[in-house]
C-alpha cells in the first residue's frame, strides 16, 4: 500500500507560498517542503496549475531515488499515485478520486509480476486479487466484498423489519459472467456457529444498482445477522460477514 504520511501543515505550506510567489510575478519552481537528516529531499511540492491549485508530490528515499509521485486539488490526492522500487521500477499503482481510492490498484514485485490487484469505490475495497504462495504452489484468491449499508441501531423488538442495502459497483469484466447474489439472513445466536450458507433471502446482485433488503424479525433475544457474496454457479461464497443484534419482546 502506497504510505502517504506527508505532514498536512507542510503541505499546505508549501502550497501557499507557490500560490503566493504566482501572486507575485514570480516563477512557479518546486518547493522541497521535507529534508532527510543527510540533507537530501524527501517531499518535493511542484506547481500543475496554481489557479486550480493542482500540483504534484513527489517523495524520495534518503539516497535519492524516486519513492512516490502523485497529484493534488484542494490539498486532496487525485488521479493516478505511483510508488517506486530503488531500481524505478513500479511498486504500486493505484487510482484516487477526491482524496479517496477510486478505481484500479496493481501491486508489483521487483520483477514487474503482478502480485495483487484491488478494485476500490470510494474508498471501499469491492474485488481483491492476489497471488499467494501455498505449500509451495502459487494460488490466485480472489473475493468480492460488497457495499453494504445497515441500521447502526442493535436494539429491536419482534415484528421489526430490519433493512439492508447492497450494491457492487464494479466493472462487468470483473464478475467474470459470474451468478453473484447477497444472501442474508437472522438466526438465534449459538457457539457452535461459524460461516452460515443456508440464507433465508437471497437477492441478485447487479452491478452498479443498489438492493434493498429486509427481514422481519420474529424471535427474541440475541440474534445473528449474517450474509456473504455467493456464485450460484458453483456455490462458491466470498467474504461472509456476522454481527449481532438484540431483539426484545414487544412492550
Amino acid at each position: 500500500m502506497i504510505q502517504i504520511r506527508i505532514p498536512r501543515t507542510l503541505l499546505l505550506l508549501a502550497l501557499s507560498l507557490l500560490y503566493s510567489n504566482c501572486h507575485e510575478g514570480e516563477q512557479q519552481d518546486c518547493v522541497i517542503t521535507e529534508k532527510h537528516a543527510n540533507e537530501g529531499i524527501k517531499v518535493l511540492v511542484c506547481p500543475l496549475d496554481v489557479q486550480k491549485e493542482l500540483y504534484e508530490v513527489q517523495t524520495y528515499y534518503p539516497t535519492g531515488e524516486l519513492k512516490v509521485a502523485f497529484s493534488t486539488r484542494d490539498s486532496e490526492i487525485i488521479g493516478k499515485a505511483l510508488e517506486y522500487f530503488k531500481t524505478g521500477e513500479i511498486k504500486k499503482s493505484t487510482e484516487y478520486l477526491n482524496g479517496l481510492k477510486h478505481g484500479d490498484s496493481f501491486t508489483y514485485d521487483e520483477e514487474g509480476e503482478l502480485v495483487n490487484y484491488n478494485y476500490f469505490y470510494e474508498g471501499n475495497v469491492l474485488y481483491a486479487k492476489s497471488k499467494k504462495d501455498i505449500n509451495g504452489r502459487s494460488k490466485l484468491l480472489e473475493t468480492y466484498i460488497p457495499l453494504l449499508e445497515k441500521s447502526e441501531v442493535t436494539n429491536f423488538s419482534i415484528g421489526d423489519t430490519l433493512s439492508l442495502k447492497v450494491g457492487l459497483p464494479i466493472p462487468d469484466s470483473l464478475l467474470k459472467g459470474r451468478d453473484i447474489y447477497f444472501g442474508f439472513g437472522v438466526k438465534p445466536l449459538k457457539l457452535a456457529d461459524s460461516v452460515i450458507i443456508d440464507a433465508k433471502k437471497e437477492v441478485y446482485i447487479e452491478g452498479d444498482t443498489s438492493i434493498q433488503c429486509s427481514i422481519k424479525l420474529g424471535q427474541s433475544g440475541v440474534q445473528l445477522l449474517y450474509g456473504y457474496i455467493i456464485d450460484r454457479s458453483d456455490m462458491h461464497v466470498f467474504e461472509p460477514f456476522e454481527d449481532t443484534i438484540l431483539v426484545s419482546l414487544p412492550r
